[in-house]
């Protein structure tokens, strides 16, 4: 199936052009559920059906399995790019954002992966500094903090630990209230 580009001629009654008019439609129906390049790529060479970019839908849960015969499956849960072959490997730099309650009670603020670098940003009140950020490392199922664990606030101290992959979270005394955080990893 091909354009064709030559109908409707302003001269021509729709009637009379019917057949190529629903074939251009089936055309463009079938082109546009594939993502392409209409016109060539980026170099200026035509290339009919290069893709410029491509689109993932965002996977609810990771991979499982990876199918029979497939030396690799690349998938996106969060906005970021995995990739499976029998394990989840992070392609790219991971971000991960939310909030946690701060209590007197250890919370865990989120879970690392096993052999990874990162940043942990964590957003408080104003009795605490605006964003406090912190690197940390796993490696074989250990997670190392390495910042100090106390942070200092208006006759509050917050504790960050490490507790097997999980970064662990709990104020000294004080209201309850919740923090912001964001934390950024990469697969080592």
């Amino acid at each position: 199936m091909t354009y064709n580009n030559a109908v409707p001629q302003g001269n021509q009654q729709i009637a009379a052009t019917q057949a190529p008019i629903l074939g251009n439609f089936s055309y463009i129906d079938t082109a546009m559920k594939i993502d392409h390049a209409w016109n060539g790529n980026e170099i200026a060479s035509q290339a009919a059906g290069s893709h410029q970019q491509i689109q993932m839908p965002n996977q609810a849960v990771d991979w499982a399995v990876s199918n029979a015969g497939i030396a690799a499956t690349l998938y996106c849960k969060g906005g970021n790019l995995f990739s499976y072959n029998g394990v989840k490997n992070a392609v790219s730099a991971v971000s991960v954002t939310g909030s946690q309650l701060i209590t007197t009670v250890v919370t865990t603020l989120f879970t690392v992966p096993a052999d990874c670098i990162g940043f942990i940003h964590l957003q408080m009140p104003a009795i605490f500094p605006t964003v406090t950020s912190y690197a940390f490392s796993s490696i074989a199922g250990v997670l190392y903090l390495s910042f100090q664990t106390q942070i200092n606030g208006s006759q509050q101290v917050v504790n960050l630990t490490a507790s097997g992959l999980n970064v662990q979270v709990a104020r000294s005394a004080g209201s309850n209230y919740i923090a912001n955080f964001k934390y950024i990893y990469w697969p080592i």
